[in-house]
C-alpha cells in the first residue's frame, strides 16, 4: 500500500535523524553485507532466534551491562564467514574518532548478524575490505537502496522443496513519521525458510515454485490474517463429550456403581505391639470389617506390696 513521504523522506532507515546506511555487493558470488552507522551512539536491544543464529557482539546488549550504545549495526552475507567484514567497520570508525572511550582509545560498538548464502553463489563471503567499503557508501548520503543488494544479494525464500524449489529474496527498508513527530525506520534481509505472504490478502507474494516450475499450477494462498475480534466456536470439552454420551447410552453398570473409597484411611498391616494395657484401636481394615471383632483384653491386677484399697465404707473420722 502506497503511503505519502513527507519532503525530503526516502522511505529508508535512513529518514530516522543521525543514521546512515551503505550496501557493499557482489553481484558474481551473490552475497555482500549492509551497515547502519549511528556514530553519535545509539541504545540498542537484540532478541537473537532460530536454531543456527551467527552473531558478533550481540551479548553486551543486554540489560546490566556497562556499554550502553552501539556506533553501527551490520548485517552480513557469507555465514560465519561474513562477521569478518566487522573488522572493516571497526577501522573506518576508529580513524573516526568514533567509539567507547577506554584508556587506549576509543573502541567501536558493532553487533554484526549473517545469513547462509553460500550455496546460492560462488563460495565467497564479505570481508574487512568488503565492510569498509559498506561505511564508505554510506557516508555518501544516497539513500538505501533495496531489493537483491547487500546483505540481501544472496538470500533466498521457500525452500521447502530444497534449493531448486527456492526463489530469490533481498533487503527491503521503511520509515514512517509518528503524529508525535518522531521517525521510526526498519531495515530486513528476507532469508525464509517458508514463504513472503501479504497480511491483508494472504496471498503469496515469493514462495516455493511448484512441482513443475513458476506457473505450472496455481499459487497458494497463506492463511488471511484473522481479526482481533473474530473468535471461533469453542471446542467441546472432555466433560461435556463424555455427558453426551453418557445421555445418549443406557447406564451402565459402572456408572450406578459405588464410587471407589480410595480416600478414606485404612492400614493393610497391624499396628506394632505395644506394652501395657491393651488399647481400644482396631487392626481391622476394610477388607476385613465383616470379620468378628476379637473380645476385649481384661486389665491387669494391681501388683504392688501394699493391699489394694478396700471398697468398704471408710470409718467415721474424729472431726478433724
Amino acid at each position: 500500500m502506497a503511503r505519502e513521504l513527507a519532503a525530503g523522506q526516502r522511505d529508508d532507515i535512513t529518514d530516522v535523524p543521525g543514521l546512515r546506511a551503505g550496501h557493499w555487493t557482489d553481484p558474481v558470488g551473490l552475497t555482500g553485507c549492509t551497515v547502519v552507522l549511528a556514530e553519535g551512539g545509539a541504545a540498542a536491544g537484540v532478541d537473537v532466534r532460530g536454531g543456527a543464529p551467527g552473531t558478533r557482539e550481540t551479548a553486551l546488549l543486554g540489560p546490566g551491562r556497562t556499554v550502553e550504545r552501539v556506533h553501527a549495526i551490520l548485517l552480513t552475507g557469507g555465514s560465519a564467514f561474513g562477521l569478518a567484514a566487522a573488522d572493516g567497520v571497526l577501522a573506518f570508525l576508529r580513524e573516526r574518532g568514533v567509539g567507547f572511550p577506554t584508556a587506549a582509545g576509543p573502541v567501536p560498538i558493532v553487533p554484526a548478524a549473517v545469513l547462509y548464502d553460500l550455496a546460492v553463489g560462488a563460495p565467497v563471503h564479505p570481508d574487512g575490505a568488503a565492510g569498509r567499503a559498506a561505511c564508505e557508501a554510506a557516508t555518501a548520503g544516497q539513500g538505501l537502496p533495496q531489493g537483491a543488494v547487500g546483505a540481501g544479494a544472496g538470500a533466498t525464500v521457500g525452500k521447502l522443496r530444497g534449493a531448486a524449489g527456492a526463489v530469490r529474496g533481498g533487503l527491503g527498508s521503511a520509515s514512517a513519521l509518528l503524529p508525535g513527530g518522531a521517525t521510526i525506520g526498519a531495515v530486513v534481509a528476507v532469508n525464509a525458510f517458508g514463504d513472503v505472504c501479504d497480511p491483508e490478502s494472504g496471498a503469496i507474494v515469493a514462495g516455493t515454485r511448484a512441482a513443475g516450475g513458476v506457473g505450472s499450477t496455481p499459487p497458494p494462498r497463506c492463511a488471511p490474517a484473522r481479526s482481533p475480534g473474530r473468535r471461533s466456536a469453542p471446542r467441546p470439552t472432555r466433560r461435556a463429550a463424555r455427558t453426551r454420551r453418557s445421555r445418549s447410552s443406557p447406564p451402565t453398570r459402572r456408572s450406578t456403581a459405588r464410587p471407589p473409597t480410595a480416600w478414606r484411611r485404612t492400614r493393610t498391616t497391624p499396628w506394632p505391639a505395644r506394652s501395657g494395657p491393651a488399647t481400644r484401636r482396631s487392626t481391622a481394615t476394610r477388607s476385613s470389617r465383616s470379620r468378628p471383632r476379637p473380645a476385649r483384653a481384661t486389665r491387669r491386677p494391681w501388683r504392688c506390696s501394699a493391699p489394694p484399697p478396700s471398697t468398704s465404707s471408710p470409718a467415721p473420722s474424729s472431726g478433724r
